[in-house]
This record gives C-alpha cells, structure tokens and sequence, in this order.
C-alpha cells in the first residue's frame, strides 16, 4: 500500500515582513550528528574554505545531514569571506526559479513557485527535493535578504548519453560550476552532490565505463577546489529504487567522530555527522510507500 504525504504551506508575519515554511505531517526529528561535533569540524572546514574557491560535499541523498552540512558550510564562508554561491544538484533550467525565490519575500505565492523546479517533482523524488532542502533555501533566502551576497544556481546541464558511460554527464555538471566559479572569481562556491560525483579519483562499477567524476573534472581546471564527504554510521535516507521512493537502511560503520582530511583517497577530508536522520520530501504530491 502507498500513501500520500501531503505538506501544508504555512505563512508567518514577522514584522512588516512574511516567511514561509512547508510543516511535515509527520513529528520532524531533529539531525543529532552534525551538532555534536560542531567543535572538530568548524576549524578544518574553515581552513579548506581559506585555501580553496569550490568546496564540494558529497552526501547520501535523502536526509536531513546533507542539507544541515552545506548550509553550515556556506554560513562559514560568508562569515569569512563575503561571498557566496550555493550549487545544487538539480537541472540548471531550476537556476531561475531559485533565484527568484532567493529575491522573494517568501510568501505562499512565492513558495508555490519555487515547487515548480524540477528539484521537487514529485514523480523523480530521489532524496534530492526534501523537507530538509526547502528549509535549507529558506535559511539562504532570509540570509539574502539581510543584505548577504548569496546566490543559488543549478548545474546539472541536460544532454543525452550511453547508460553505459556516465562520463559526459560528469562533464557537463563540469563545466557548470567552473563557468560560474570563472565568471566569479571573489566568490567561495559550494557545492551539494551526491557523494560519486564528489570523488577525486576513477572509479569503475559493473558494465559502465570507467567513471572520471565531477569533481575530479572541475579540479582538472580550478586546483584550488576540496571535497569532503559526509559520513554517516547508521540511520536511514529516502533514496530512489525500482519503485519509486524507498527508505534506505544504511548499514552501520565504525566511523570516527572527529573530522579527518584524507591522504591517497577518493574524497579530501571525511566529516563524520552521525545516523542519518530521513527527511521527507518537500512536495505535497510525492507518492512514498506505506
């Protein structure tokens, strides 16, 4: 059996201004793993933002740790830096419904169209348009609108290819974010990925070519860009499977709880962030099995 879950657009007034959230139906579940080792990751996390323009998190699609994790990235280098651009892995023909939801007053109006982005299609949820990620663009457009220089674009550029060799996909995501981080040249980029996409080195899977990942493409052109994944030790994330949404176990690793950068690996530092706490999407039509 499957059911609906439906979300409910909420408006608030806040002085002479309006926010906008989408509530849960369900009891929301706070993340636990990034707070925790707030005191470990903050400093490394700053260090690589000082060294580097693009910052690329790679994570496991479908929870609230991902999300979490980027804005507290993107919030570092504001603080440190001033300017920012957030990239999320969604087609770029969604760059201009996020930017206008980012100049937005967030209104119901306003939150209905942001839903219109391929991001949040209810029949392609893969863990990509969730809960968490809507509320993660709230933060940046209230941010934006206190007067930060923060920008949201999209990178995943359409185009046909062989099932069998991902690569030109990887290159056309590519070539998205080292054209945007070329045009600007002061700006810290940030980067949310699904964690292949976030390796550093080949990788080779069952009946596919050899795949040279994103990240290892847009580093081939800007040296100055780090990619650390997110590592969790259990929980659960909303992924995508024969049937549509699933909810994914995650099996539990003996990961350790301080943050690590990595020697001879496929990611440049590993930031462990506890059980994976699922969040769900953020479309009121997603259809998730009972």
């Amino acid at each position: 059996m499957k059911t609906f879950i439906r979300a409910t657009l909420l408006v608030f007034h806040v002085g002479c201004g309006a926010i906008s959230s989408i509530s849960e139906t369900a009891e929301v579940v706070e993340p636990t793993g990034t707070e925790s080792v707030a005191p470990e990751w903050e400093a490394p996390v700053r260090d690589l933002l000082a060294e580097n323009q693009i910052l690329i998190v790679g994570e496991m699609h479908g929870n609230e740790e991902g999300p979490q994790s980027l804005w507290q990235t993107a919030s570092l280098a504001l603080e440190h830096h001033g300017a920012v651009s957030i990239g999320l892995e969604t087609p770029e023909s969604d760059t201009e419904i996020l930017q206008a939801w980012m100049a937005s007053d967030g209104l119901a109006e306003d939150s209905e169209a942001l839903l219109q982005a391929w991001l949040w299609h209810p029949e392609m949820f893969d863990g990509r348009g969730t809960q968490a990620a809507m509320r993660m663009l709230e933060k940046a457009r209230r941010t934006r609108q206190s007067g930060a220089d923060l920008e949201v674009f999209a990178f995943v550029r359409p185009g046909e290819h062989d099932p069998g060799d991902q690569n030109p996909h990887e290159q056309r995501m590519a070539d998205v974010i080292t054209e945007h981080a070329q045009a600007r040249p002061g700006r810290k980029v940030v980067i949310l990925v699904g964690n292949l996409h976030a390796m550093i080195r080949p990788i080779s899977l069952p009946e596919m070519q050899e795949i040279k990942p994103m990240a290892m493409k847009v580093r081939a052109l800007i040296p100055e860009t780090v990619t650390i994944r997110l590592a969790h030790s259990g929980g659960q994330s909303w992924g995508h499977g024969s049937e549509g949404p699933s909810l994914i176990e995650l099996s539990d690793q003996d990961v350790p709880n301080t943050f690590e950068l990595l020697e001879n690996d496929d990611y440049d530092a590993r930031w462990p962030v506890g059980d994976a706490t699922p969040s769900l999407p953020a479309h009121p039509e997603v259809v998730l099995p009972d």
